[in-house]
């Protein structure tokens, strides 16, 4: 980047993309009546290896505290979205793993998020995305 301007635009447009796909997570779990922040978990699982996550990796990316973290995965864990399991080579460690259920939640709402990031983009100037490009070329 190459100055205020274009850092603005960068910071400007990665919160856009990101709200459209936050907001499309939360309005597709919506009819499973969870919340912003059980939607987010559950994503989180899901692109974790295995979709299977700890609660220190989960917490660490969404950056929630420990009773926020508990009190979703128990209503999770009731929902019937996710599993508790205790790592098998440490016993003090949990893993959390996304049931068949939570799967399904999850994918199903993928279609629209992909949807959702392509009008977004769409709507992107041409500056916009010059500016996004450059940043994000791998």
């Amino acid at each position: 980047m190459n100055n205020d301007d274009e850092f603005f635009t960068f910071i400007k447009t990665t919160v856009r993309l990101a709200r459209a796909i936050q907001s499309e997570m939360y309005v597709g779990a919506k009819n499973q009546y969870i919340t912003k922040l059980e939607a987010d978990i559950l994503m989180v699982i899901w692109v974790s290896e295995g979709h299977q996550s700890t609660p220190s990796t989960i917490m660490d990316f969404l950056k929630i505290t420990k009773s926020q973290l508990s009190r979703s995965l128990s209503a999770l864990w009731g929902k019937g979205f996710i599993e508790k399991n205790r790592n098998s080579k440490n016993k003090k460690f949990l893993i959390v793993t996304l049931t068949n259920d939570g799967k399904k939640l999850v994918v199903r709402n993928a279609e629209n998020i992909k949807s959702a990031m392509q009008d977004e983009i769409e709507k992107l100037s041409s500056n916009e995305r010059k500016i996004l490009n450059e940043i994000i070329s791998f």
